[in-house]
């Protein structure tokens, strides 16, 4: 998964994504342009990044090539500060006070989707080790703004190539891309670790501390 794909990826989904806004302008002319923004933000593209990865990765997943699966194990912490940043400047900026009660309702409900979003996405999306590939994979409704080359655990497919190091600490088990590009972390089970670890060596992705 380069950042070729994730931008392909990204820019589909705001495409897609608005879209929708502006039909939903249209078609709701009774519903404020702030509400029908955050609907379109913390609600559709969610679900149209989620669908543009399932289209791409679908096409190139054969379950009947699985090896072993892991658990993945993410970090949202980038996508939570911006979410919730725009959440917060919007609502400041229209009631430009922070004693609204509606403000906080507002803020609330949507904090609440976000993290709902965020809580299926981790409990369901796996790592998947396959004969030639590696895929991340699941109910992933993460918004991956490609940035950088900061991938952390991005759905997508990666060739075994794509890495050059792992790293184990206590139960977490990570494979780190080359040129560092960013990380795929797991939850590694004990009794697995020195299966899945004579599989990564013979993959030629070398250990380190």
């Amino acid at each position: 998964m380069n950042n070729t794909k994730r931008s392909l990826i990204f820019g589909l989904s705001l495409i897609f994504t608005t879209l929708m806004f502006t039909l939903l302008l249209t078609t709701l002319p009774r519903v404020s342009t702030k509400t029908i923004f955050y609907i379109s933000l913390y609600i559709i593209m969610p679900l149209i990044f989620f669908l543009t990865r399932k289209i791409y990765i679908d096409r190139n997943f054969n379950k009947g090539q699985i090896f072993f699966s892991l658990l993945g194990k993410t970090n949202n912490v980038n996508i939570r500060i911006i979410l919730y940043s725009i959440l917060l400047f919007t609502e400041y900026k229209l009631y430009n006070s922070f004693s609204n009660i509606n403000m906080y309702l507002t803020i609330l409900l949507f904090l609440i989707i976000t993290e709902f979003y965020i809580f299926v996405s981790n409990r369901s999306t796996k790592v998947y080790f396959l004969n030639q590939s590696i895929i991340v994979y699941g109910l992933d409704f993460r918004i991956d703004i490609p940035l950088n080359d900061g991938i952390k655990n991005t759905s997508g497919i990666y060739a075994y190539t794509d890495f050059d190091e792992y790293s184990i600490k206590k139960n977490i088990f990570t494979l780190h891309l080359d040129s560092k590009r960013g990380t795929i972390s797991m939850i590694l089970p004990e009794d697995k670790v020195p299966h899945i670890v004579a599989f990564i060596q013979s993959k030629n992705i070398k250990h380190i501390d």
